[in-house]
């Protein structure tokens, strides 16, 4: 009895194996099937579909080298270096061996910014090569961008090493560049970036780092020569010429940008967006008579583009021609469906020119007709604020300035306009708070530095207002106007 229940035992654990061996073939057939299905997408390029057939291969088979390795492949290949690395890196433990595979991990790991994967990456090639010129000076680079205080010092040793010895590799000293960059010792790396050009990829990298510290030092001139040399020895000129332009145009340099880009659209002529550039720089300059003509002609390239015409409605309001504004408004508000979000943008500014117009009962019925629309129209309910504020300052308006800025935090008018209704009532704390929030978000605000200086000069305190003019003067080193207007206020009140 005992003999016949062990052969049934035995029999059962053999049915059992096989069936395992059976779902394990099972399980190893789908891996592959997948894995091949993966492999053709990727060759076909397309990623996201290979990447889900690599993900089906690897439910099947965690372990599966070919699908591991092919997935990291996948994933640096789509640019997703972050991940590729880590899952090159489950390779190498793989096929630690593998030197091939070590530089691809090295190289994601670098485009991921994960410079101190890259340096153990590299530590590891060098075992086998120590001798290997490319792989130091790639582990150079790795130490200095991974910023580890240890990493960077071996580095500067290995350099100041080099250069002593009159080293040939040009980009040995754009790397010495770059740490004088770290330094801040920016006449020192121009001194070396200009000696010693390369047209490896490093020496354009180093001289974009050292364009964007004279940008912080607010030295613009230094920045448009780097510029200017690096689109020298570039083939691919227009990308860092539009870099540059944007460059100035977001720091607010319309004078020194003007004649930039007045290049850019003589080489570009037909590029609208360049066009658009030069029209905002020279609106800015208050050279109107140029800008009316740059968006006309624009416009006359693409007479139903919206947004062309649009600025130049917002131009003739700048240039108080009021009449041409309206006009202009009007008009486009035949072409525009009622229901559209267009309708509702030319109704506000059709309040904007109403209320600099002073006509403020017509501003005030085109803010109401929006707000009828759509009851949460920032613009519309801001324009309603500052309508009230024509006649009194009351806390119902205050609440909803202050609401308004709790949906558009960075919006440096909302604020200015908040100090102007504090003001109205006496509360001189708040409205100075509200001042100097909108300076803050936008240096450049002359109604808020005015408003400020109103506010200080009648205080006294001249002092106070001296940095933020510094600030503001970085912005705008060409406007005498504001400068006559704070020092007529501040005379006023001296001689009270």
């Amino acid at each position: 009895m005992q003999k016949k229940a062990r052969l049934i035992l035995c029999a059962t654990l053999y049915v059992l194996s096989l069936c395992l061996v059976s779902c394990e073939k099972v399980s190893q057939m789908r891996a592959q099937h997948y894995y091949n299905s993966a492999k053709k997408l990727y060759e076909t390029g397309n990623y996201p579909e290979a990447l889900k057939e690599c993900d089906n291969a690897l439910t099947f088979d965690p372990l599966f080298y070919d699908a591991i390795y092919l997935r990291g492949t996948i994933l640096y290949r789509a640019g997703t270096y972050k991940d590729a690395t880590e899952w090159l890196k489950k390779v190498c433990q793989i096929q630690p061996d593998n030197t091939q595979l070590r530089l691809l991990v090295t190289d994601a790991a670098m485009k991921a910014g994960k410079y101190g994967v890259a340096v153990n990456q590299l530590k590891i090639l060098l075992e086998k090569e120590p001798g290997n010129q490319e792989l130091l000076f790639l582990l150079r680079y790795a130490q200095i961008k991974s910023r580890n205080d240890t990493e960077v010092g071996k580095a500067i040793k290995e350099i100041e090493r080099l250069i002593g010895q009159d080293h040939d590799d040009p980009r040995i000293y754009c790397l010495a560049a770059e740490l004088a960059i770290l330094r801040n010792d920016l006449t020192e790396a121009e001194m070396l970036l200009a000696k010693h050009y390369t047209p490896h990829m490093i020496w354009s990298e180093t001289m974009l780092m050292l364009a964007d510290s004279y940008i912080a030092a607010n030295n613009f001139h230094k920045v448009i020569e780097l510029y200017k040399s690096l689109i020298e020895k570039t083939d691919e000129k227009k990308p860092l010429q539009t870099r540059l332009s944007d460059i100035l145009l977001n720091n607010k340099k319309f004078t020194i940008a003007e004649p930039v880009l007045r290049d850019m659209t003589g080489q570009y002529p037909d590029d609208t967006d360049l066009q658009i550039k030069l029209f905002t720089c020279l609106k800015a300059l208050k050279q109107y008579d140029d800008a009316e003509r740059i968006i006309s002609d624009t416009i006359s390239k693409q007479p139903d583009n919206f947004d062309f015409i649009k600025k130049k409605i917002e131009l003739f309001i700048q240039k108080t021609d009021y009449a041409k504004a309206t006009a202009e408004a009007a008009h486009l508000l035949k072409k525009i469906d009622k229901t559209s979000p267009q309708h509702l943008d030319i109704k506000n500014l059709m309040a904007d020119i109403y209320f600099y117009s002073g006509n403020y009962s017509a501003a005030a019925k085109c803010a109401e007709e929006v707000l009828m629309l759509n009851p949460n129209n920032t613009h519309a309910r801001f324009n309603l604020c500052r309508i009230k504020m024509q006649t009194s300052a009351s806390i119902e308006v205050i609440g909803e300035l202050r609401q308004i800025i709790n949906e558009n935090p960075r919006d440096s008018e909302l604020y200015y306009y908040l100090g102007l209704a504090h003001s109205k009532r006496n509360e001189l704390v708040m409205a100075e708070k509200a001042f100097l929030e909108s300076m803050k978000i936008d240096p450049a605000n002359k109604e808020a530095l005015i408003a400020l200086g109103e506010l200080y000069f009648q205080q006294g305190a001249f002092s106070s207002l001296e940095p933020i003019v510094r600030e503001y003067e970085k912005i705008n080193p060409d406007d005498n106007e504001t400068r006559q207007i704070l020092a007529a206020i501040k005379r006023k009140y001296m001689s009270q």
